[in-house]
């Protein structure tokens, strides 16, 4: 029996792995503590728009700003999103051939269309949620599991046979918040925080939102709440599964050799860049509300403490001079832009894009040209590897859950058609640098959405037109 009441908790031999003193819905990995704010920048930083903006700490103060200026400095901050545009252009280019599912499995295919139980199929799944998650976060998770019964079903078979299937749900790296490996790297179990919320009644009232904590052996599942109590069906008796493992696989942008429980984000070095243009731009923005404006320079006393264009400076009215409109200088402004300029050229060097700025492009030869393209197709390649390696483990887990003795075929392409595709991401990044207003940009995204994705249904046309209207409210909202 798995008593977590102990704050134990026990393999299938009832052999302690770990006792700690803390109660068990407490206690987090070492390792997730120190990833943790990691993930929530990252995210931020893919996100873009509120998600980055509305997080103080990721603006720098300066040491002659008020705290008024500061405040006033944060609500004009914009956030040029790179990252979200060079991940999902290099995503577009690895699911541009289509993957190859194949199965002699009628209920895996039926998986395949619809493997979330909310209409998302294999490809949507991948390409809307877990790719996207583990190039920005690194790793993201996915449980493959079976939806509760609700009848009275007396074995796994009778499940089946009322139409009852697997189904599979990403974790975000951040709800998996401990766990314990063998020396082989498989789960003894893990630990997923949840959150429960209660439906709101048409009258009104607040939504409540109550955390628990799943935990998956590989032969029970628990449920805990905040307070440490059992709340799934038989306590700590556990519940069983067929699966004979933990039905949980880690998806991952690339394998972390310091960290090897996570993967290494792809905006691992992109991502501080990002902030830093976030940073320079504020700055530059400062500069120019605070002194673009010429200020009038009068002969004789004037009662004026502080500079600006609505105000005046006094000088000695014996040297004879006229009033004047004083200029402030452009150097700082000029320096600043040259410092954005440097770090989105970093950017395009980092994700492996060819970065003219405001140069002439340099032509580069058959032989660097051929370099660079074995150079992308081979990380696009790696990154395949890992993905295709995630859903054949995926099916793995379907399949235990069925009980059929079957397999699923599941292979990614090796060779990326990327002759333009530094062109592509490029031009997007470019587009983004102007800055030249919310409605320029709103347009660039659109067309790079009818660019990238040319076969999307209608539906998924309208969202994302739909959430490109956003980001362009969040951004002005952002300046004004």
């Amino acid at each position: 029996m798995v008593d977590l009441s102990r704050r134990e908790i026990l393999t299938g031999g009832n052999v302690p792995v770990r006792t700690i003193e803390t109660p068990e819905t407490e206690r987090v990995h070492p390792l997730y503590a120190w990833m943790l704010p990691q993930w929530r920048f990252f995210l931020a930083a893919y996100e873009g728009g509120r998600a980055f903006t509305a997080e103080s700490g990721y603006l720098f103060s300066h040491q002659r700003e008020t705290p008024e200026d500061r405040a006033f400095r944060l609500r004009r901050v914009v956030y040029y999103n790179y990252c979200r545009s060079i991940i999902d252009v290099y995503l577009s280019h690895l699911y541009k051939k289509g993957v190859l599912r194949e199965s002699s499995s009628l209920r895996y295919r039926e998986f395949l269309q619809d493997v979330d139980l909310c209409g998302s199929d294999a490809d949507s799944f991948m390409t809307q949620s877990v790719a996207p998650l583990a190039f920005a976060l690194g790793t993201v998770f996915v449980v493959v599991d079976m939806p509760p019964a609700g009848g009275d079903y007396r074995s796994r078979g009778d499940e089946l046979a009322a139409g009852l299937r697997p189904y599979a749900r990403f974790l975000m790296p951040m709800d998996v918040v401990d766990w314990e490996t063998d020396s082989l790297g498989a789960y003894r179990w893990i630990k997923i925080r949840e959150e429960h919320s209660q439906a709101r009644e048409i009258t009104g009232g607040s939504k409540k939102t109550q955390v628990r904590y799943r935990v998956w052996t590989p032969e029970k599942w628990f449920l805990l709440d905040e307070n440490d109590n059992y709340v799934n069906p038989h306590g700590a008796s556990g519940e069983p599964h067929p699966v004979g493992r933990v039905p949980v696989v880690k998806v991952m942008c690339e394998k972390s050799l310091a960290a090897p429980d996570f993967g290494i984000s792809f905006l691992q070095d992109i991502a501080p860049i990002a902030q830093k243009i976030y940073n320079l731009a504020s700055l530059l923005d400062e500069f120019l509300y605070k002194q673009c404006f010429s200020f009038l320079a009068w002969p004789g006393e004037i009662h004026e403490e502080r500079l600006g264009a609505s105000n005046v400076a006094n000088f000695d009215p014996e040297s004879g001079s006229p009033p004047v409109y004083v200029t402030p200088p452009t150097d700082p402004a000029k320096f600043l832009e040259s410092q954005i300029a440097r770090n989105i050229e970093e950017i395009y060097r980092l994700a492996r894009i060819e970065y003219a700025g405001n140069h002439p492009r340099v032509a580069q030869s058959g032989f660097a040209k051929a370099i660079d393209f074995h150079d992308t197709n081979n990380m696009l390649a790696k990154k395949a590897s890992h993905l295709e390696a995630a859903e054949r483990a995926i099916a793995r887990i379907f399949f235990r859950w069925t009980g059929e003795k079957a397999a699923a075929n599941v292979i990614y392409p090796r060779e990326f058609n990327v002759k333009a595709i530094n062109d592509e991401i490029a031009e997007a990044i470019q587009a983004l640098s102007l800055g030249i207003a919310p409605t320029f940009v709103k347009h660039v995204k659109r067309r790079l959405a009818a660019r990238f994705l040319p076969n999307l249904e209608e539906k998924e046309r309208r969202k994302i037109e739909n959430e490109i209207e956003k980001s362009s409210e969040y951004r002005v909202s952002s300046s004004e």
